[in-house]
């Protein structure tokens, strides 16, 4: 691994005066681990690798691992209807079950859709279950398609709430950050101080400007969790050869997502390098942030990229770092960088 060549391309990229990144790479033989940039304009506070970044989507994976915690002690069945849990919700959208929202196959209305545009307030997953139990539908009858959703995942946070007694903040702090000493890890809840937190910025022209937080900034099972990029790698050790699946769950619609060999699982898309080992990856992307981390265990590479720039340097980044640890995942009749791919994945479905 040139671990120099990764360094320089980062420091181009990600200069120390404006919003940056932070990097982890594992492999075979150890791992790197940088800060780059500014965690905070206000301040100057620098980026290390244990600044705690907003994930957004990469938080699914935290949620989803929770469920299967929340199923081990026998509170829940991924096979069971979410009905009678939520009593409010018109029949056909009690008949979902969890590991359809897992696997986002349950054709639940985006919550996105359903907010007023000139909203201001922010949203959080009560809200999100109060507004699907009032104005939610079906795309699809439940298991028969594919179709990325946020409004799953806060409907999985509102459940493991119901169905544990303990908040969601508190079941993940409980069942995941304390057992991996993940120090740096927090769920977000509005006025709680998040320490050494990076702020999120959105470039314009040549000026960064504050964009640390949108109307939906503020769900918490699809995208609501800050972890630093050392405690992602805890979390990635700790997970492996606990992802790897032959196929798509037997809930979720084959072929895989848009005719390529990609399936998604529990908070990760599952695929396939061009040398036929398996790999998983998942992007992050809300206001002011932007991320991505990728595995592939046969060849013991992995890398954690978050930034606080909603700008296309990530894209870039992994691109070039990508190239660098010969990853190469399969997407088909698809030319197109794999973070693109995933972008273009989350618009089709709630963004």
């Amino acid at each position: 691994m040139q671990v120099e060549q990764a360094d320089i391309l980062m420091q181009g990229l990600f200069p120390p005066d404006v919003p940056g990144a932070a990097l982890t790479i594992l492999w075979e033989e150890g791992c790197f681990s940088q800060g780059y940039g500014l965690a905070d304009l206000g301040t100057g506070a620098h980026i290390t690798p244990d600044t705690a970044f907003r994930i957004a989507s990469l938080t699914k994976q935290f949620t989803a691992r929770a469920i299967h915690i929340l199923q081990s002690q026998e509170f829940l069945s991924l096979q069971e209807p979410i009905g009678p849990y939520f009593p409010a919700f018109p029949a056909a959208l009690g008949q979902i079950t969890p590991g359809q929202l897992l696997h986002h196959s349950s054709g639940v209305s985006d919550y996105e859709a359903l907010l007023s545009s000139d909203r201001t307030e922010s949203i959080d997953d009560r809200e999100v279950e109060t507004l699907i139990a009032a104005k939610g539908f079906l795309y699809f009858s439940p298991g028969t398609a594919f179709r990325y959703s946020n409004t799953g995942y806060c409907l999985l946070a509102r459940l493991l709430e119901k169905a544990s007694g303990l908040s969601f903040g508190q079941y993940i702090d409980q069942h995941i950050f304390t057992p991996l000493a993940m120090a740096h890890s927090r769920v977000f809840e509005p006025a709680v101080l998040i320490p050494n937190r990076a702020y999120g910025y959105h470039r314009a022209g040549p000026q960064w400007c504050w964009a640390d937080q949108d109307v939906t900034s503020t769900t918490q099972g699809d995208g609501g969790i800050y972890i630093s990029a050392n405690d992602f790698r805890k979390w990635i050790i700790a997970g492996r050869g606990l992802r790897i699946a032959k196929g798509p769950p037997s809930d979720q619609p084959s072929p895989g997502l848009q005719d390529v060999p990609v399936w998604y699982q529990d908070g990760w898309f599952v695929g396939e390098e061009t040398d036929g080992s398996p790999c998983w990856f998942h992007s992050g992307e809300s206001t002011g942030f932007r991320h991505i981390a990728y595995c592939n265990d046969m060849h013991e590479r992995a890398v954690i990229l978050f930034s606080n720039g909603d700008d296309d340097r990530v894209e870039r980044a992994f691109s070039a770092l990508a190239e660098m640890l010969s990853l190469s995942p399969t997407l088909g009749r698809y030319d197109s960088s794999l973070y693109r791919w995933l972008h273009q994945v989350y618009q089709a479905g709630s963004g």
